[in-house]
């Protein structure tokens, strides 16, 4: 069976999972990457992360989606938020531990292209931590280029049409 993926809406419930856990995993990757100079500004960056979700799930501009394989199985998830009319910025992507270096995660971005495109969507960024040196690779491969870095991170664009 060939491999493929496709998008799922996160529910409520899976939703409150989702920012307990990932509150923990972005003060580590903050902790980690040197970006902020003190637990107090981490504290702030995740007082700030948590209220992007004004209306939870269902925040306007914001799509975070279960990728799920062909079959059945939740292998990741994505989120991304519109930040003009032609241009989105992928928040966080995740293809969990036993699904990676399996070909998901370029299938996944060649997915949400796809997806983009039908909506007019011309620009896709993201930042990847500097140590996430596979995640690096996918993206160049993918076609994204450097536009720039910060502290602990490099920003990366890729036109689409």
């Amino acid at each position: 069976m060939n491999k493929d993926v496709y998008f799922r809406n996160f529910n409520e419930a899976e939703f409150t999972e989702y920012m307990e856990k990932n509150l923990y995993d972005y003060f580590y990757e903050l902790k980690v990457s040197k970006r902020f100079k003190n637990d107090e500004e981490i504290f702030n960056e995740l007082k700030r992360y948590k209220e992007l979700f004004t209306d939870g799930v269902h925040t306007k501009d914001f799509f975070l989606y279960k990728i799920v394989n062909q079959d059945n199985v939740d292998i990741g998830y994505i989120w991304y938020k519109k930040v003009s009319n032609d241009t989105v910025y992928i928040c966080e992507y995740l293809i969990f531990d036993n699904y990676r270096n399996s070909g998901y995660g370029f299938l996944t971005i060649k997915k949400l292209e796809d997806l983009l495109i039908k909506e007019k969507i011309r620009n896709i960024s993201l930042h990847v931590f500097s140590r996430n040196e596979i995640a690096i690779k996918l993206y160049n491969k993918l076609g994204f280029i450097v536009t720039g870095e910060e502290i602990g991170g490099i920003l990366m664009n890729k036109t689409l049409y």
